[in-house]
């Protein structure tokens, strides 16, 4: 019926609803296919409520898929629900295609980039996000600084996963910009954290420039009881930020 131009919208907005995870993901499809306008409000309200509560990975996928044919307040909003579902974390193709979907977010003000990642369940989103981010840090770094403040008493995955990215963003540089209360923040970024979570943020003072930091990764080289592993990060650490 689609394929012989027959108008559908009423039938696939109502097919949401429907009984069958199969017909819910078609509907989702063909509400987006070649859309080049706003979706009905109707269609956004049945995305949105499939994305807080659809018990089917396939519907979920149908709808990370469609992230790239809507405008970006209507994205950000089915977006949000669907990053919200931290069972989505560890699936195998669900990650990437949300984040192919909110990727072209980060360059939509209107939609509050840096607090849907803050609020976000899927650390490879958040990590990626931020790394985004991090690349402009010279020309927006007031956008790092909103970031590290929305995720300060995030759980420790997400703040492992915002300054994994962050440190990823900033990657070859001998020196970045330092965030706007990085210093205040440090504390809660390291609240219940696990060593490679004070690593990272020992690491990232130091490419803030801070000399106090740079003296605890030196002393971690140079002990010889510390893991390699460790000590080789800390070693490039020091290299990058001479």
């Amino acid at each position: 019926l689609y394929a012989t131009g027959r108008p559908l919208e009423d039938t696939l907005v109502n097919l949401l609803a429907d009984r069958d995870e199969h017909l819910r993901a078609w509907a989702i499809r063909l509400l987006v296919e070649e859309r080049s306008a706003r979706l009905p409000a109707t269609a956004l309200a049945g995305f949105t409520r499939l994305a807080r509560g659809d018990e089917s990975a396939r519907v979920r996928l149908a709808l990370a898929s469609a992230l790239q044919r809507l405008p970006a307040t209507q994205a950000a909003a089915v977006a949000a629900p669907l990053l919200a579902r931290a069972e989505d974390a560890t699936d195998h193709n669900l990650p990437l295609m949300l984040w192919y979907g909110v990727a072209p977010l980060a360059d939509a003000p209107e939609v509050g980039f840096e607090h849907l990642l803050a609020a976000a369940r899927v650390p490879r989103v958040q990590r990626l996000g931020a790394r985004r981010l991090a690349e402009d840090i010279e020309t927006a770094p007031q956008r790092i600084a909103t970031l590290l403040a929305a995720i300060a008493d995030a759980p420790p995955a997400a703040r492992q996963a915002v300054l994994d990215g962050i440190a990823q963003g900033c990657s070859g540089r001998r020196q970045a910009p330092k965030p706007a209360g990085w210093d205040l923040l440090q504390p809660r970024l390291a609240a219940g954290a696990d060593a490679a979570l004070l690593s990272r943020i020992r690491d990232l003072s130091a490419l803030f420039g801070d000399g106090r930091a740079i003296g605890e990764i030196r002393s971690v080289v140079l002990d010889g009881n510390a893991d390699l592993p460790r000590r080789r990060a800390a070693l490039e650490v020091l290299i990058t930020s001479r």
